[in-house]
């Protein structure tokens, strides 16, 4: 798990997080984006959230674990 708070991202500052809130993993975080992606979609750093924003929709996905926050 994490280590300490300072590894996480502050909820208001937008920095993408060190390691994952569920796993503690560091690499594999990725920010989602919405809408319809471009030709030079970077998959490696982005993952698509899809077309329709919520109001509570997650900004990081981990790719080890799944978990979205």
């Amino acid at each position: 798990m994490v280590q300490n708070n300072s590894d996480i991202e502050d909820e208001d500052s937008g920095r993408k997080p060190k390691v994952c809130k569920n796993c503690g993993k560091g690499d594999g975080i990725k920010e989602i984006v919405f809408g319809y992606p471009s030709g030079d979609f970077d998959q490696e750093k982005y993952i698509p959230g899809g077309c329709c924003i919520g109001v509570f929709v997650p900004k990081w996905h981990c790719a080890h674990c799944s978990h979205e926050w």
